[in-house]
């Protein structure tokens, strides 16, 4: 989603280009962290056990949790092994 708005300086629409872009990052992240403390709490396990499970620090889970990190792909792949899960990536248009 690009935002276009033109003042005439050649800045602006730059500026809000990238601020639509920031958006869209903050709104991937809460949406991972609401879908990994979805899948958590679906198999009853507490940000610590799956810590455990993941070889991660129960701080980094939380911090996915809350849309405040954005993990790489290793991380996300040690999540879905703590969670018997899988991790399937996918590109739409």
């Amino acid at each position: 989603m690009n935002v276009k708005i033109d003042v005439g300086d050649g800045w602006s629409t730059k500026y809000y280009q990238f601020n639509s872009n920031i958006m869209k990052m903050e709104i991937l992240r809460k949406d991972l962290g609401l879908q990994l403390t979805e899948l958590r709490t679906q198999r009853h396990m507490s940000q610590e056990e799956l810590a455990l499970k993941s070889g991660l620090c129960q701080s980094v889970i939380c911090d996915i949790e809350r849309g405040r990190r954005n993990p790489g792909i290793k991380i996300l792949h040690q999540l879905a092994e703590g969670l018997g899960s899988q991790l399937l990536i996918y590109f739409s248009k």
